[in-house]
């Protein structure tokens, strides 16, 4: 693995709501960052990003699981563990497990952090009607 790899994992790793600072130092000024949510590019909009994360959440738990790397990229397993605040709450923590795939720069700043999950699963299904439709639409289309 790359020095800047293994820098941003540890990071990733150790960020809260207070350290976002830290996070976002890791990234190169044009850099790009996109979820299913959100598609952004510049450190600004990705501390948007990060800042609206842990101002919708509480107790937030990031961590790579895994990781590995190819010619042109690196790629992280991770898991997102967290509190929804609101009418999610009562559900209990939410646990969404994802991959990333990332781009550094020669000087090891990330330039593309592209996140890949699926929000069907975890967040989709507790919202109350869009829930039961997905649950329904999961048995028609599955194999039992």
């Amino acid at each position: 693995m790359s020095q800047g790899l293994d820098h941003y994992v540890a990071v990733l790793n150790a960020t809260n709501g207070a350290n976002i600072d830290r996070l976002v130092a890791c990234f190169s000024d044009d850099a790009r960052f996109r979820d299913p949510f959100s598609d952004v590019r510049g450190k600004a909009k990705i501390r948007r990003v990060f800042e609206k994360t842990y101002d919708d959440v509480d107790d937030v738990v990031f961590q790579v699981t895994d990781q590995a790397s190819g010619q042109d990229a690196h790629y992280l397993r991770w898991t997102f563990t967290c509190l929804p605040k609101g009418f999610l709450r009562r559900q209990g923590p939410l646990v969404i497990h994802g991959m990333a795939e990332i781009h550094l720069n020669d000087t090891g700043l990330v330039t593309a952090h592209l996140d890949y999950w699926d929000p069907a699963p975890g967040l989709y299904q507790r919202i109350p009607i869009l829930g039961l439709a997905l649950r329904k639409l999961r048995r028609q289309i599955g194999v039992r």
